[in-house]
């Protein structure tokens, strides 16, 4: 007699196959059973059809004896073949979660790399803007020294004088000059030298100076405004003038204002007073900005009503009925002096000084609460 049992089993891999069991140690015939797997992803362990055909029950053996192997062995067998494909498919559901664990794994992996790459991108371009950024706000304080110098060219050269208006000689003239911006500078040129950095006179840039010498004496200084130009007081003769390098006598330049160093003064926004600075509160003015050009003052040689050199980020022009010369005040939190006046500045008014005209006209008219420092 045969027997065919066929079950229908969740498939582990993605392949459709028959497994064929022989019952080879039973002694009095063979029997069948026929197994089919088919792979369905939603397909359950418990669609598993055992089927028998019909007449399987009285059919004989052709030698006309009964098979010694029964319907309940043979299923049995087939039981054990069902659970094993049970466990196998549920080990399959196990390897397909893994694999995907694996996946995202690597996909974190990935993409935790892409996120460092570009981080380490980012960081290299913000290094390289602030660099660039540094270097300029440096050239722009030097140059900001230059700027300044430039005004006071035409006035007289004293031999010994520091007077910016009334007369200095070389190393007088760049003392004074440097002095607005908070640095103190040895009188005569062969000290001055030996101050700051020292760099290759084809090196210098506009506010740094440049030394000139006779037989290994110092005798002379100038200040370096770009473009092989010079600003000096140069001769009784010629006074404070703008000129050339003498590149024949140059030995060296140095540089006073270097890498880390700000302007004294500062720009007008930026902020310098402290909460604590914070005095009376002289009320509302309004706020107007000048330079120190014929167009703002009639005049342009940058010196305000009290004699002092207008300085950016330090000089602003009041009504000093309302705040007295000398007087210290901060507006929009950075401190300014009360060192000059004008016409039109009555009343609750400050002129803020800034270097050149056109920054002027830009910044226009505003309002702003003004403070004395305490």
């Amino acid at each position: 007699m045969k027997k065919k049992i066929t079950a229908m089993l969740l498939a582990i891999c993605c392949i459709s196959s028959t497994w064929t069991v022989y019952a080879d140690d039973f002694s009095s015939g063979s029997s069948e059973v026929e197994i089919e797997i088919t792979e369905d992803e939603d397909a359950d362990v418990d669609d598993v059809e055992i089927t028998e055909d019909a007449d399987a029950d009285d059919e004989m053996f052709s030698d006309g004896t009964e098979s010694s192997t029964s319907g309940g062995d043979i299923s049995a067998m087939a039981n054990q073949i069902v659970a094993r494909a049970e466990i196998q498919a549920q080990e399959y559901q196990q390897l397909k979660k893994e694999a995907k664990k694996y996946a995202d794994a690597q996909e974190v992996a990935r993409r935790a790399q892409e996120i460092k790459e570009e981080t380490a991108r980012i960081r290299k371009q913000a290094l390289k803007e602030a660099a660039r950024r540094k270097e300029e706000k440096r050239v722009a304080n030097r140059q900001a020294v230059a700027d300044f110098a430039v005004q006071f060219v035409g006035n007289p050269y004293v031999w010994g004088g520091t007077s910016l208006t009334d007369g200095a000689d070389c190393s007088g003239f760049v003392q004074q000059i440097y002095k607005q911006y908070g640095y103190d500078l040895p009188r005569v040129a062969e000290d001055q030298s030996q101050c700051g950095t020292k760099i290759p006179v084809e090196d210098a840039q506009p506010g740094d100076l440049i030394f000139y010498a006779k037989e290994g004496h110092i005798y002379h200084v100038v200040m370096y405004a770009g473009d092989g130009k010079t600003i000096e007081a140069a001769s009784t003769k010629l006074g404070i003038i703008e000129s050339k390098v003498n590149t024949k006598n140059a030995v060296w330049a140095t540089r006073i204002i270097n890498d880390n160093c700000t302007l004294a003064g500062g720009g007008i926004s930026n902020v310098n007073a402290t909460n604590e600075m914070y005095g009376q509160n002289l009320g509302n003015f309004q706020i107007t900005y000048y330079c120190a050009c014929e167009i703002c003052c009639n005049k342009a040689d940058g010196i305000t009503a009290t004699g002092t050199p207008v300085v950016e980020g330090q000089t602003i022009a009041v009504d000093p009925r309302v705040i007295p010369y000398g007087t210290k005040v901060i507006i929009g939190g950075h401190i300014f002096t009360a060192e000059d006046c004008g016409g039109a500045i009555q009343g609750n008014h400050i002129d803020i000084y800034v270097n050149n005209h056109a920054e002027a006209e830009a910044l226009g008219v505003t309002n702003a609460d003004v403070f004395l420092v305490k």
